[in-house]
């Protein structure tokens, strides 16, 4: 085991116990990397910085269940990925935080790379579709595809399964 690695894992143990100057080192270790990991999945610096700092609130809260012997990298990153995936489920329910993505994102897509950037967000959102409940996916897909308003949407409409 490295220095590095023993180091971390006295962190670990230290925030197990509740020492704040472990966990605020541990973020100034992660922060960085970990905002650019999320900012290619939501491509929205305000979103990213805030589910990055979501991300630490639940290390601070679970804090007592960390398990030093295993990588605390890891655990992060799949932690922001579940954030990420919690979030793009959240936008394809919220109309208005649907709009204000798109409104971004359509301001940013200009070059090749951006279009193969907006495929890549693109194939996210739909894997987060996949996740949703039928009756949501349904939803989604109304409001998405066919430009249906949730407003106009009768209540008690049965949505048929769209394939």
């Amino acid at each position: 085991m490295s220095n590095d690695q023993r180091d971390e894992v006295k962190l670990l143990e230290l925030l197990k116990v509740g020492d704040t100057n472990a966990y605020q080192q541990l973020y100034h270790k992660y922060h960085t990397a970990l905002y650019v990991y999320i900012l290619r999945f939501v491509k929205i610096p305000e979103l990213a910085e805030d589910l990055l700092q979501e991300v630490f609130i639940k290390i601070w809260e679970i804090r007592a269940t960390v398990d030093p012997s295993l990588s605390f990298q890891a655990y992060l990153y799949r932690i922001s990925r579940n954030r990420v995936f919690k979030l793009i489920k959240k936008i394809a329910v919220d109309d208005k935080l649907k709009m204000e993505v798109a409104y971004y994102i359509n301001a940013e897509v200009k070059g090749v790379d951006d279009q193969l950037q907006w495929k890549q967000y693109e194939q996210i959102v739909q894997t987060a579709v996949k996740k949703l409940p039928p009756q949501r996916r349904n939803i989604f897909k109304l409001c998405r595809n066919e430009g249906k308003n949730m407003k106009k949407l009768q209540p008690n409409y049965i949505f048929p399964v769209i394939q």
